[in-house]
């Protein structure tokens, strides 16, 4: 499609094995989902009443940016798919996860991506809503520069990204700055959790919901 679509809020976009291309901005403000296929974007905006779903294979690919002021957090689920950033220049990247540190309830509900790729440029993230501050959980991220123990092609801006630290065995389980603030850290692993649980002397069962990387 050449040019800019809108998906209203309530209205339904499906994608079923099958590759999508937009030259232009999707204005998404209902339901986009795939299964699976293959979504390109010249520039992805989502609104609030909008959210992305998508599962192993799914990808999404962006050329431009991807703004998101979605609240649908119970509806948003791509845990299990990957987010690309292609081509040169600038990324804006907003997102709307809350900052729950380094758990793995950051995973849940909380509009992670199953992989995160920068496959050119350089990506910047914004708080794509009314609450201060914001975080990205992914599963496995890529592309990454890394200069001085910092990743110069991802602009924090103050937010932060959160990795599984055996799904990256490159990054070493370290945590590393970003340009502009903001850090990229790895998550403790559950068995880590029990261990600091335990030397705090903290009795009782903790449940801990990981995400699933297919």
């Amino acid at each position: 499609i050449n040019g800019d679509v809108t998906n209203q809020p309530g209205a339904t976009m499906a994608a079923h094995s099958t590759e999508v291309l937009i030259n232009g901005t999707l204005w998404n403000g209902g339901a986009y989902t795939s299964d699976p296929s293959v979504n390109t974007f010249a520039n992805l905006v989502v609104a609030d009443t909008g959210y992305l779903a998508g599962g192993p294979g799914d990808q999404f690919r962006i050329g431009g940016k991807l703004e998101s002021t979605s609240t649908q957090n119970a509806l948003w689920d791509t845990q299990n798919a990957q987010l690309i950033f292609f081509g040169v220049g600038d990324h804006p990247f907003w997102i709307t996860g809350a900052d729950l540190g380094p758990s793995t309830a950051g995973y849940d509900h909380n509009f992670g991506w199953g992989d995160f790729q920068i496959a050119g440029g350089q990506v910047a993230l914004t708080d794509g809503n009314g609450t201060a501050g914001g975080a990205l959980y992914v599963g496995t991220i890529s592309g990454l520069v890394i200069a001085g123990g910092t990743v110069t092609n991802l602009h924090g801006n103050g937010l932060n990204v959160y990795y599984e630290p055996l799904a990256n065995p490159g990054l070493g389980g370290q945590t590393y700055a970003l340009a502009d603030g903001g850090s990229l850290a790895p998550v403790p692993e559950p068995g880590t959790w029990a261990m600091f649980l335990s030397g705090l002397g903290i009795i009782g069962f903790v449940a801990i919901r990981r995400m699933s990387l297919a």
